[in-house]
């Protein structure tokens, strides 16, 4: 992948933006023909099938885990199918968003559009379940349902049903699998979210007390900032507020007191048309009933990120944020209290507490059944008191990854596999008046990790 910048071309591989070599300099400057830094990959031998007339390819086609991909053509309508095969060298793939499933297994998205994987966690049996068309960003279950929030933005929410035979590009070459719209089809395509703009990546999801979908979509391009978007899919309402985050992208989302509110954490953007970047960043608070702005807080003057926000206990919102008051660098860990409109606590960190270290954002503030919030302060999996602000650290996981809670367990994604921990959910939590630094709160349980199958892409 290539990229430009400031009129320099870069290559982009492994997380590092390598400068292109050019000929000449200024605006006169133009790239050379050198290749790029990653290893040829030679092309897998090839035969060629003689054909008769224009060639018909089935929509279902079959991946197994060797690599060998089996696809169906034919020349005729009338005629039989044939089959045809090829065979790639597989590569592990990345596992992603995930969430426990009303049945008790855990369910994974790749890094990519590679479909969805579930464990089974009392056998550690892993399956694909199919490919989707979609990049999946954000989660809402309800009623047992799985709603898939995905780039791109447009045409990306899918309605899983988890407790039936997934259908979206199965079936036979006589008896393909429903269209992806269809009623019957499983995961099947809901309509568009309601937006103006290319607003593309719904990066989190809620739905409020009235049974209410909303999504907060990043910007990109040609546009900047963010927009919340919302859809009752029993009164077929839908819209969507721009104003007044032309120049706020959001970076945390969440429901309080019930769901009559959403907490909407942002940071500031510099305008697509030269608008200046605002100084601070906003906490956003909008009433579900009227869809408007309710409230709105710059929680610490010049800090350029409210960070990620999860509601603690009724009406108290917990944030962590990646920058210190004064915009230096560390964390601030702080609460803000709904009914007063204030700010009740903070505490502050060396190192990087929750939010994302990388442009996808593979990271979870989140709270556990326990009622205590699960995140990462640099590579350890923490466990946060929303009443008390105490932070205890409790394995050192490394990469970043997705949260999901199985019993007293936490499954990790992040990588080609599963990580386990256990029994680290809180049996009780012991009452605390002070709040204490995390650097003297981290005593390190080392609780095993179990790491699963690796996931193979298909």
């Amino acid at each position: 992948m290539t990229a430009s910048h400031a009129g320099k071309e870069y290559w982009l591989y492994q997380g590092k933006a390598i400068p292109k070599q050019a000929v000449g300099a200024g605006p006169r400057a133009r790239p050379t023909d050198e290749k790029p830094p990653w290893p040829e990959r030679p092309a897998p031998e090839r035969k060629t099938v003689p054909l008769e007339g224009k060639p018909e390819v089935s929509p279902v086609s079959e991946a197994a885990t060797d690599g060998t991909i089996s696809v169906w053509f034919r020349t005729d309508p009338k005629a039989a199918w044939r089959a045809g095969s090829y065979k790639v060298a597989p590569e592990p793939v990345v596992l992603s968003r995930c969430a426990t499933l009303p049945d008790g297994r855990v369910f994974a998205s790749t890094v990519g559009y590679e479909g969805i994987y579930t464990l089974d966690p009392k056998t550690d049996r892993l399956a694909w379940e199919g490919l989707a068309p979609i990049s999946h960003y954000s989660t809402l279950l309800h009623g047992g349902l799985v709603y898939l929030a995905s780039y791109p933005g447009g045409s990306g929410l899918f309605l899983w049903d988890p407790a039936k035979e997934w259908t979206l590009g199965k079936g036979t070459p006589d008896k393909p699998g429903p269209d992806m719209n269809a009623a019957e089809s499983n995961p099947r395509r809901l309509d568009t979210w309601a937006k103006e703009g290319n607003f593309q990546f719904p990066r989190f999801f809620v739905e409020g007390a009235d049974g209410t979908m909303f999504v907060g979509i990043h910007g990109e391009r040609h546009n900047v900032g963010s927009t919340l978007s919302w859809r009752n899919l029993a009164t077929k309402e839908s819209g969507f507020l721009r104003e007044p985050f032309e120049l706020f992208d959001v970076c945390g989302m969440a429901t309080a007191l019930g769901g009559t509110k959403i907490a909407y954490a942002t940071f500031p953007v510099r305008g697509v048309k030269g608008e200046p970047k605002p100084d601070s960043a906003r906490l956003f608070v909008i009433d579900v009933a009227t869809r408007k702005v309710d409230w709105l807080v710059e929680p610490f003057p010049k800090m350029d990120s409210c960070g990620m926000v999860v509601e603690g206990k009724p009406g108290e919102l917990l944030l962590a944020a990646n920058r210190r008051p004064d915009g230096g660098n560390g964390s601030t860990l702080y609460k803000a209290d709904l009914k007063s409109r204030t700010l009740t606590q903070k505490v502050e960190f060396a190192g990087v507490l929750a939010n994302p270290r990388e442009y996808f954002g593979h990271i979870d503030f989140i709270k556990g059944p326990d009622g205590q919030v699960y995140t990462l302060y640099d590579d350890l999996l923490v466990r946060i008191d929303p009443e008390t602000l105490a932070v205890t650290a409790l394995s050192q996981v490394g990469h970043t990854g997705h949260i999901a809670f199985v019993g007293r367990d936490v499954l990790m994604t992040g990588l080609s596999h599963f990580r386990r921990i256990r029994n680290v959910l809180a049996k009780s939590i012991r009452p605390r008046s002070a709040l204490v630094p995390i650097s003297s709160e981290l005593a390190m349980l080392c609780p095993s990790i179990v790491s699963g199958a690796a996931c193979t892409a298909r």
